[in-house]
């Protein structure tokens, strides 16, 4: 498990730092795929308590689903989107600490650092004809 774990935090570094070309990402349903799901699920609710933005219950769930439907047809794509989306999310539980409710501005950074990641690596998929 820790050869996992590393992989992960160095895949999610790399996206996060928009260095990553996609490479070595899930192209196909794994466990760790599904896994990853699960994560991304949970780690949402660290944004769906600490952020200003204030969603429903209702939406939180159609999000999560759709992205989860999203990881199951296209593991490629959403393979770059899932670690940067979970670190974003786990990003929430220190902010919130330090700051108790996180405030709209910085939640709309964080959610832009994160598309600006999962698009570079998308372009750069794609340039290479991985998608």
């Amino acid at each position: 498990m820790g050869k996992i774990a590393s992989a992960l935090i160095a895949h999610t570094w790399k996206i996060m730092t928009f260095r990553h070309d996609g490479a070595g990402l899930p192209k196909e349903r794994t466990p760790l795929l599904y896994m990853l799901c699960i994560l991304l699920a949970l780690s949402g609710l660290t944004q769906f308590f600490a952020s200003s933005l204030r969603p429903s219950v209702v939406e939180y769930v159609v999000v999560y689903a759709m992205m989860i439907l999203f990881a199951v047809n296209r593991p490629v794509l959403f393979g770059a989107a899932l670690l940067p989306l979970i670190f974003c999310n786990l990003l929430y539980i220190p902010l919130y600490l330090v700051m108790g409710r996180v405030p709209v501005v910085v939640d709309l950074l964080i959610m832009g650092w994160a598309l600006a990641a999962v698009g570079s690596v998308w372009l750069k998929m794609m340039k290479k004809g991985r998608v």
